[in-house]
């Protein structure tokens, strides 16, 4: 992902995730019948976006040191993100579970996301020596 590409998806990260949030915490139980599982599984999603947007932002930030880490844990994030938090959205708001299948897949992407970026920082220490 270039560096514009982890901007605008950490933007839209940024926003879905407030958005989502604002309507756990103010309307989703006034609108919907919501049981306690669907309300967790909301709440959980909401999280991953909250917590993945402003790493998105970083990675942009990081894009010119560690191109190749920044890009592709940004796909992984990418891909990690909407796979893992919109299927507990779509359960949350619809009680339907036929996508939570999807949630493992998406949580392997953002794990291997955030070991891209350890195991890039470890070879930028094995490369450059400290001074």
């Amino acid at each position: 992902m270039t560096r514009s590409a982890l901007i605008l998806a950490a933007g839209i990260l940024g926003a879905v995730g407030i958005g989502a949030r604002a309507f756990e915490a103010h309307g989703i139980t006034t609108l919907l019948d919501i049981s306690q599982p669907r309300m967790t599984d909301f709440s959980s999603a909401t999280e991953m976006i909250l917590v993945h947007a402003p790493a998105m932002l970083a990675l942009a930030g990081i894009v010119d040191y560690v191109p190749r880490v920044a890009r592709y844990a940004g796909m992984l994030f990418t891909l990690g993100v909407v796979l893992f938090a919109g299927p507990l959205l779509h359960y949350g708001l619809s009680g339907v579970r036929s996508v939570m299948m999807l949630t493992p897949v998406g949580g392997a992407a953002l794990i291997l996301g955030w070991l891209l970026i350890a195991a890039g920082g470890a070879l930028r220490l094995l490369r450059k020596p400290a001074l």
